[in-house]
């Protein structure tokens, strides 16, 4: 998890991963590879509506 998105001192915690996906996507980029899939297509269809 990037740093600036991230909830307390564990690096491997979930954090604010939404937000990080729909940060990539906001750069022009047209796919991702994640760990959490469901995260990364709610983004993507979240990204996609706006």
């Amino acid at each position: 998890m990037p740093l600036d998105f991230r909830v307390g001192n564990n690096p491997g915690d979930y954090g604010r991963s939404l937000a990080s996906c729909k940060a990539l996507f906001e750069t022009g980029i047209d796919g991702l590879f994640s760990d959490d899939l469901d995260t990364a297509l709610l983004a993507a269809e979240e990204f996609r509506r706006h």
